[in-house]
């Protein structure tokens, strides 16, 4: 070829490739803007608390007649927080009007607690999954600890040894 391009073949160029990032960059920004962040950002004024943005599993189950649904419970992702809510992505619809949460904090040795909550908005986001956001009203930890026996054992699985222990 000697430095030469072969008539026919396609040749990728500094200038082709510039545009290509300048075009993914331009997409990326785009998907900044319109996702979940800048909803948050646009619903922010009309909460009494600020959100605090992290990142880690929750149990979530529904609480139908005064207890929690644990054959339904299944395991979403906290992305934001505050002392009154929680934002959450769930793998499926979460139907009823109050839902448990089970959470394990981080680097704590003891056991899950577990949050009562309202649902205040239930919205497909896309691939399979829901925001879901819940309003807190009840320690249940306190409030219905015998309520929880399922949930206890479901919450094992919070824990970053879980995956661990079930050989993955």
């Amino acid at each position: 070829m000697n430095g030469r391009h072969k008539l026919g073949e396609s040749m990728f160029t500094f200038i082709t490739r510039k545009r290509s990032v300048a075009s993914m960059h331009l997409h990326v920004r785009r998907l900044m803007d319109v996702t979940f962040q800048g909803s948050v950002a646009d619903v922010e004024a009309q909460r009494s608390s600020a959100r605090y943005v992290r990142c880690f599993p929750v149990l979530v189950a529904p609480w139908v007649d005064d207890e929690p649904a644990a054959d339904d419970a299944v395991f979403g992702i906290a992305n934001n927080i505050s002392p009154q809510g929680f934002g959450l992505i769930v793998p499926k619809a979460i139907e009823s009007a109050q839902v448990c949460l089970g959470v394990h904090t981080p680097g704590d040795e003891s056991d899950a607690f577990f949050l009562l909550g309202d649902s205040k908005h239930v919205a497909a986001i896309g691939g399979g999954f829901w925001s879901l956001g819940v309003e807190l009203t009840d320690f249940a930890t306190e409030s219905c600890p015998y309520k929880l026996g399922r949930l206890k054992k479901l919450a094992a699985g919070l824990r970053p040894e879980s995956m661990e222990l079930a050989g993955r």
